[in-house]
C-alpha cells in the first residue's frame, strides 16, 4: 500500500479503495447519512458506470466516497462525493478528490456541485459554467396542457433509434454519454420528437429514482419542444413524485415545471476543469440524466 491510499486523522487512519459492487449498501447508508434519496437500485446502477473510491476505516466501515464516470475518451463527469462533516472537516474530500483528479487525468472533468460543496472544487482549480436547479414534488395538471407543437409527434423510443439517439445528445452536450444512456434506458420510459419527415429532434427519459420518478434527459431545440416532451411524463405522473435536474435558466421551461408542482430545492453549480468549446448543435440539454452524469 503507498502512502497516497491512506490518510491519518486524528484519532485513525483511513485508507480509498476502488469501490465495487459490493459496496451499495455502505454508499446507501452513506448517502442516507447525508440526505440523499437514493435507493439501492439506484446506486447499484451508478456504480456500474462508476470509477473511484471508497474511503475506510481500519475495520473496513466506508465513510466517504468520491466517483467518476467516463463520457467518451475525452471527458469526465465527477459525482457521489459524500464525506461526513467528521470526515471533512479533516481534508478526506480533498484527498478523495485528488485521487479522483489524478486517474482522469487531462480530461475535460465536469462536477454539478452542491452548494456545500462549491468551495471545494474551487480550491481545486474548477471554474464556474453555469448555475441550476433540482425541481421536486407531486406532480399535478397543469393549468393549461401544452399540446405538441403543429407538424411534430411524439412516439416511444426503439431500439433502431440508438443511433439518432446518440447524435442528438451528442450535439445537445458535446460529450459521448453512449455508455450512460444506454445503462438508464433498461429501467426507463423514453420517447423521441420526431419533425414532419419522420427524423428525430428531441427526446426525454424517466426512470424510477429516489422517492419517485426522476424526468431527465430532456433534449430539445426549444422550449416548446422541451415541454412537449415533458409534459408527456408530468401528465402520465400527476400526483407522482418526481424529480427534474436543470442548468436552464428560469423562464419559460422552468415555469412551465413548477406549474406542473415541481418547486425548487436547491441549486447546482455546474464546475469544470479543463474545460473544451461547448456544444454548438442545434439542440440543448433541458434536464439532466442525473447530477452525477449531467
Amino acid at each position: 500500500m503507498s502512502q497516497q491510499d491512506r490518510i491519518d486523522l486524528e484519532h485513525y487512519s483511513v485508507t480509498a479503495r476502488p469501490v465495487a459492487t459490493e459496496d451499495v449498501a455502505r454508499l446507501h447508508e452513506l448517502a442516507v447519512g447525508v440526505g440523499w434519496p437514493h435507493r439501492p437500485e439506484d446506486l447499484r446502477q451508478i456504480i456500474s458506470l462508476a470509477k473511484g473510491y471508497v474511503a475506510c476505516d481500519e475495520i473496513g466501515r466506508v465513510g466517504g466516497s468520491a466517483l467518476w464516470f467516463p463520457l467518451g475518451e475525452d471527458t469526465a463527469c465527477i459525482g457521489m462525493v459524500i464525506t461526513p462533516p467528521r470526515m471533512q472537516s479533516r481534508g478526506a474530500g480533498r484527498w478523495l478528490m485528488q485521487r479522483v483528479l489524478r486517474d482522469i487525468g487531462k480530461r475535460e472533468i465536469i462536477v454539478n456541485a452542491t452548494p456545500q460543496a462549491v468551495r471545494l472544487y474551487e480550491q481545486l482549480g474548477f471554474g464556474k459554467y453555469g448555475l441550476g436547479q433540482q425541481m421536486q414534488g407531486h406532480t399535478k395538471a397543469p393549468d393549461t396542457p401544452p399540446a405538441v407543437p403543429a407538424g411534430l409527434t411524439l412516439r416511444p423510443l426503439s431500439g433502431a433509434d440508438l443511433p439518432a439517439l446518440q447524435v442528438l445528445d451528442r450535439e445537445a452536450t458535446g460529450h459521448d454519454r453512449t455508455a450512460v444512456l444506454l445503462c438508464m434506458l433498461e429501467p426507463a420510459d423514453a420517447v423521441l420528437l420526431l419533425d414532419k419527415g419522420g427524423a428525430p429532434v428531441g427526446y426525454a427519459f424517466s426512470r424510477p429514482f429516489g422517492r419517485g420518478e426522476l424526468l431527465g434527459p430532456v433534449v430539445a431545440r426549444n422550449d416548446d419542444e422541451a415541454i412537449a416532451l415533458a409534459s408527456h411524463f408530468l401528465l402520465r405522473h400527476v400526483g407522482s413524485y418526481m424529480r427534474l435536474d436543470t442548468l436552464v435558466r428560469p423562464g419559460k421551461f422552468t415555469d412551465f415545471v413548477e406549474n406542473c408542482g415541481l418547486a425548487i430545492s436547491t441549486t447546482i453549480t455546474q464546475m469544470r476543469l479543463n474545460p473544451k468549446a461547448a456544444a454548438s448543435g442545434t439542440t440543448r440539454s433541458y434536464a439532466m440524466v442525473g447530477q452525477a452524469f449531467g
